[in-house]
């Protein structure tokens, strides 16, 4: 039997560089990084707000320039091209490239936002400890009394959403919780989830299965069944 050839390594030969305070990034407590249209790149961090890099220097945004808090979770680079920032310390706002807008409402219905996510209607889903909606154009839609009504729990962290090919969205909280578009289900062993129940991660694979991991397993649901990986 003819041995295959290792796999090559496309990072053997590059040149790293580290980024640091002192090259400007507001500081080394990151929690997510994405990129807008125009291919900035933005990095969130837990007490300094958010950084630019244009590929030679940052830029710090702070609650000074209109960002909604200084420790942001999350962001999400939406289909209308809008830059998302989900904060501990002042709930969420979008930036359109010169300025930051916050969102009507959203305050007096928001705790904190780990989670921000756009499903394939262009709802934008906002989610964390004391927060559970999602914004359907300008209008606010507050689920929290409809997840306690139908799962018994209020909303927590979440690590994921991700819709299955019959329209139904999972979201990985505490729980893994599945939404029809009316009610909320919380699965569990009777749907054919084996414990433990501590979901971390869901997302779409490209077939339309649905991917979960949590600590120490990854399970694929493919429209009928989980399977262990």
């Amino acid at each position: 039997m003819t041995e295959k050839a290792p796999a090559k390594n496309p990072f053997r030969h590059a040149t790293w560089r580290t980024y640091t305070p002192a090259d400007g990034l507001a500081g080394l407590s990151l929690q997510q990084i994405a990129q807008d249209r125009d291919g900035y790149l933005w990095f969130s961090t837990f007490h300094s707000g958010v950084s630019r890099f244009d590929g030679e220097e940052f830029r710090t945004f702070t609650r000074n320039d209109g960002l909604a808090g200084n420790i942001v979770l999350t962001i999400l680079c939406d289909s209308q091209d809008r830059l998302w920032f989900g904060t501990i310390d002042g709930g969420a706002c979008w930036y359109d490239g010169r300025t930051f807008h916050r969102i009507e409402g959203l305050d007096e219905i928001s705790g904190y936002i780990n989670c921000i996510s756009e499903d394939p209607d262009g709802r934008i889903w906002l989610i964390g400890h004391g927060t559970f909606c999602f914004l359907d154009g300008e209008k606010i839609r507050d689920l929290r009394s409809d997840l306690r009504r139908d799962c018994g729990f209020d909303p927590s962290q979440c690590w994921g959403m991700a819709r299955d090919r019959k329209g139904c969205d999972w979201l990985g909280m505490r729980h893994l919780v599945r939404y029809d578009g009316d009610r909320f289900h919380a699965l569990g062993p009777e749907d054919g989830f084996p414990p433990p129940f501590a979901i971390y991660a869901v997302g779409e694979g490209a077939s339309g299965d649905v991917w979960i991991g949590d600590t120490n397993r990854i399970l694929r649901y493919d429209g009928e069944r989980f399977h262990t990986i």
